[in-house]
C-alpha cells in the first residue's frame, strides 16, 4: 500500500478509495484486522443479512399478427 502511493498515487487513490473515504491508513490496516480477527472469534456464527427481492423486469415481447394483418407486410416483400 505504501509503495504505490509513492510510485502511482492515482492508482492508490482509485485501489484504496474505499480505505480512504473511511480514513483507514496503511498503518490502520493490521490494527483494522487484528480487530475484525477479534469480533469473528468471539461470535463465529454467520449473521443472514436481509436481501430485497429483484425487482420485475420489463418484456417486450411483441404480439403475434393475426393472419389479415400480416398479409401485407409478407405480400410486399
Amino acid at each position: 500500500m505504501r509503495t504505490l502511493m509513492e510510485d502511482e498515487p492515482e492508482k492508490y487513490q482509485s485501489h484504496f478509495s474505499e480505505y480512504l473515504k473511511r480514513g483507514i491508513e496503511a498503518d490502520d490496516i493490521e490494527a483494522l484486522y487484528k480487530k475484525v480477527h477479534a469480533a469473528i472469534r468471539a461470535d463465529p456464527t454467520l449473521k443472514k443479512i436481509e436481501k430485497q427481492p429483484p425487482k420485475e423486469h420489463k418484456r417486450y415481447n411483441l404480439k403475434k399478427l393475426t393472419y389479415e394483418k400480416g398479409k401485407p407486410s409478407w405480400l410486399s416483400d
